[in-house]
């Protein structure tokens, strides 16, 4: 009986516990009121054209420099060719005779066609988790998908086609490529219709980020037989060290772009060159002008 008085008298009303949930008050709406703009036109030009040399990222090259890692491998280490997928090993990862080191996951896959005069070639990494470590210890890493596709007529660049979409993050630390060799973290879409006049229409949309720059293109488009190397329309953003960004505006004037720092204080006119973006976009879709 002692035992049971002592257990009922363990259930005191002051050990009860509401458990209802409570209520979040907290705003969803961000305060910028302790951020400020600290960058002159100046400095965003600068930074905007500092970020802007280490170049686009490349589809084809990030497919191809993983095709080349691939074949330093042997018949079990990762036994394939176009992917890493053993189940076996799975994150542990092998190392091969050649001393390159394999772990994770990763799926590459290719369709090249003639339909005469008409070359198709489409390029995908269906699937990338993974690590190659060169044989001196640096690190190649890769997370997320890549989409390639390229139509081009033979002997006809009036008629060519390109789309891609870059999504995650890509890095070999040893690639001649400088942002491969830095690294990117992207969500970065590009498109190439060529024009009846022999012109080209190029749109750029979505975040990129390399070593210390994060830039964001807002539908950015750029038109050979109108502006040049300067875009049309859309904008580039550029992120501030206080995560703050600066908004350049292109209004179809060909001319500099305005200046807004976070959507709010027009700052003035930023005159970037964005030729080096103009010709890298070209490249990066592989276009044979």
């Amino acid at each position: 009986m002692s035992w049971i008085l002592l257990l009922l008298g363990c259930t005191s009303e002051s050990q009860v516990v509401d458990t209802a949930p409570v209520e979040d008050t907290a705003s969803t709406t961000p305060d910028w009121s302790q951020l400020a703009p600290t960058w002159t036109e100046e400095d965003v030009r600068t930074e905007v054209e500092a970020a802007l040399e280490y170049g686009l990222p490349r589809p084809e090259v990030i497919c191809e420099n993983l095709l080349d890692l691939l074949a330093n491998g042997d018949g079990d280490c990762p036994g394939h060719d176009d992917q890493i997928s053993n189940t076996v090993w799975g994150l542990e990862g092998c190392t091969a005779d050649s001393g390159y080191t394999y772990k994770g996951l990763l799926v590459y896959e290719e369709f090249l066609d003639w339909d005469d005069p008409f070359e198709f070639l489409l390029q995908s990494i269906t699937m990338g988790d993974f690590q190659i470590i060169h044989p001196t210890g640096e690190i190649v890493m890769g997370g997320g998908n890549v989409d390639y596709e390229r139509q081009l007529e033979a002997g006809q660049s009036s008629n060519q086609q390109a789309r891609s979409l870059i999504r995650g993050m890509w890095r070999d630390p040893l690639h001649t490529e400088p942002w491969l060799a830095a690294g990117i973290s992207a969500y970065l879409s590009m498109l190439l219709e060529s024009e009846p006049d022999g012109g080209v229409m190029m749109q750029l949309e979505g975040s990129l980020g390399i070593d210390e720059y994060y830039l964001y293109f807002d539908q950015l488009e750029f038109l050979s037989s109108d502006c040049g190397g300067t875009p049309r329309s859309g904008g580039i953003w550029i992120r501030q060290p206080d995560s703050s960004w600066y908004q350049l505006t292109y209004d179809g004037s060909c001319g500099c772009p305005a200046l807004t720092w976070n959507h709010t204080e027009v700052i003035g006119k930023a005159c970037v060159d964005t030729n080096s973006l103009y010709d890298h976009l070209l490249l990066s879709l592989g276009a044979t002008f």
